[in-house]
């Protein structure tokens, strides 16, 4: 991906034709927008710094941004997600480890890990209702996922439906504009926290309502300020998934085991439609200590 989104195309618009050849023999299965559905949550973390905007794509997707991107993630071995396959009591669980693909081992730990119900508004659209595209069938809170709800995210409510106002919102947009939009349409988590720039001004350090560093975050673009030499500013940031190991306790568990971080987005508004400017992670008690505003179960469309 690093040379690809470094490559000078004549058409922005042939850069996922020019990398799905090469999607396609390595075989990570269905992609959207460059992004491969099966680990989905996963993919949006690719990672870069003073990229530009590839305006034809959303700006989750790496397709969104030319530049050098790569990925610098989770380890995708067996002791990084299921710790040592040794400690696990059976043999049928050791030789499926042994077995496994990444693929197979990156479905399964986001089957643990993730919570998010997407949904696509594009020009596949036939009604006037998103695209179900990954994650649990539309629940409203009443599901198995809302017992693993509530223990990350206590007193929230399990809402993942997109809401009536958001559909009346396209129902009005003209068809010429609506057939050009790419949005990820979802609800997680939002929180606040101010930033620590780095001195190179590529991301810094999350600090909560107390200044304590919670966290890091790389920005694809400097975010706007009203001043740009700010040392710290505070930013908005989505909740995607947990971020961590996969043991044999936490993957025979019927209940939900947290881990210690979350991998997150970095956000900004443009009216009700929101664009990825960084991503970083956050560690996970301090979700509890969003920054000027409280933490809030929000709808959020991503374009």
């Amino acid at each position: 991906m690093s040379k690809y989104s470094r490559l000078n195309i004549t058409k922005n618009e042939d850069i996922l034709d020019a990398l799905s050849g090469v999607l396609k023999r390595i075989g990570v299965g269905e992609c959207f927008q460059g992004l491969p559905v099966d680990y989905f949550d996963h993919a949006l973390f690719w990672q870069g710094s003073r990229l530009k905007r590839r305006q034809e794509f959303p700006s989750w997707t790496w397709a969104g941004w030319s530049g050098g991107l790569t990925y610098v993630s989770e380890e995708l071995d067996y002791v990084h997600l299921y710790g040592d396959a040794k400690s696990y009591p059976d043999d049928e669980h050791r030789e499926w480890l042994h077995k496994a693909s990444e693929m197979e081992l990156m479905q399964l730990y986001l089957k643990h890990a993730t919570w998010i119900v997407y949904y696509v508004w594009d020009n596949q659209n036939t009604g006037h209702e998103p695209r179900w595209l990954r994650g649990g069938r539309p629940t409203d809170g009443v599901s198995s996922a809302t017992e693993a709800h509530e223990a990350r995210f206590p007193g929230l409510p399990c809402k993942t439906l997109p809401s009536k106002s958001y559909r009346h919102s396209f129902d009005q947009t003209p068809l010429v504009i609506r057939t050009k939009l790419t949005l990820l349409h979802f609800w997680t988590v939002s929180a606040y926290y101010e930033v620590r720039h780095n001195t190179l001004g590529t991301g810094g350090e999350m600090l909560d309502s107390e200044s304590n560093p919670v966290g890091s975050c790389d920005f694809d673009r400097k975010p706007n300020l009203e001043d740009m030499e700010t040392p710290r500013s505070c930013h908005e940031f989505i909740v995607i998934y947990e971020e961590g190991d996969l043991s044999y306790e936490r993957w025979r568990s019927s209940s939900c085991i947290p881990s210690k971080k979350y991998r997150v987005i970095m956000i900004e508004w443009n009216g009700d439609i929101a664009e990825r400017i960084g991503s970083g992670y956050l560690q996970r008690e301090s979700v509890f200590k969003s920054c000027r505003r409280p933490m809030e179960w929000k709808e959020i469309l991503l374009g």
